[in-house]
């Protein structure tokens, strides 16, 4: 009975340790944050793309697919010049080919 209640705080205790959110830690249903997306068309002017058919309505929080997601809506959005995206730890902008 010991052993089962030291596991139980133990695991979840050095998971902590590692960068949220982590498998079996305190942070495992941890979300990535707000993330707003913003794309910059021809003319300059600033438009929210339409991401409703590319992504999943519930992304895992345990991968960061934030980190490829302003080339992702380069590729799904023609009329984008530029996109960025913004979360409350950072702020990343990318000119679309």
């Amino acid at each position: 009975m010991i052993t089962v209640l030291v596991a139980q705080v133990t695991v979840p205790t050095l998971a902590l340790l590692d960068e949220p959110p982590t498998r079996f830690g305190f942070q495992m249903y941890s979300a990535q944050g707000g993330v707003e997306v913003t794309a910059t068309d021809v003319h300059g002017s600033r438009f929210t793309p339409d991401l409703t058919n590319s992504l999943a309505g519930s992304l895992r929080p345990e991968f960061d697919w934030t980190r490829s997601l302003p080339e992702f809506v380069c590729e799904v959005t023609p009329r984008a010049v530029g996109v960025t995206v913004t979360q409350p730890e950072q702020k990343r902008s990318v000119r679309c080919d």
